[in-house]
């Protein structure tokens, strides 16, 4: 019998695309709003304030959520327990800045190349990284403390 991996709870900070900042990083990622690309895993809000929104998604194992943009994918997903984060290719020097070894690289749907990163998860920690832009936007994914 196959063991399967538990959910994973996750708790994602994105940052609220508006203003001159947000215009530039929807013009770069081609997306209206980074939260809706984690929409369907999306079990609720935590916090918001004027430049981020936190939510919860809940991730079955096998299952990643997210989306190619215009310069590579964006997504989180549940890799037998572990969270993977895929992200454009260009933005690879953050992850592994935060978590050495953790890259390999990858090709999306689109056949951009990405860096595809699998963490350990442990209860709040996870990858907060910056947007490359200059300044303080940034997506964090966090594995939810529960209980």
């Amino acid at each position: 019998m196959t063991t399967r991996a538990p959910d994973l709870h996750l708790d994602v900070t994105v940052p609220r695309l508006s203003g001159v900042a947000g215009m530039v990083v929807r013009g770069v990622l081609g997306v209206a709003d980074l939260a809706s690309l984690f929409e369907s895993a999306r079990v609720g809000d935590i916090h918001r304030d004027g430049r981020h929104s936190t939510f919860r998604v809940v991730l079955p194992d096998g299952v990643d959520v997210g989306s190619a943009t215009k310069v590579g994918a964006i997504a989180i997903g549940n890799a037998n327990g572990k969270v993977r984060v895929t992200l454009p290719w260009a933005w690879r020097g953050v992850l592994t800045a935060l978590v050495a070894d953790c890259c390999r690289s990858s090709v999306d749907e689109n056949g951009r190349q990405i860096a595809v990163c699998e963490l350990d998860a442990v209860p709040g920690r996870g990858p907060d990284i910056p947007l490359p832009l200059g300044s303080d936007l940034r997506l964090a994914v966090k594995v939810a403390r529960r209980g």
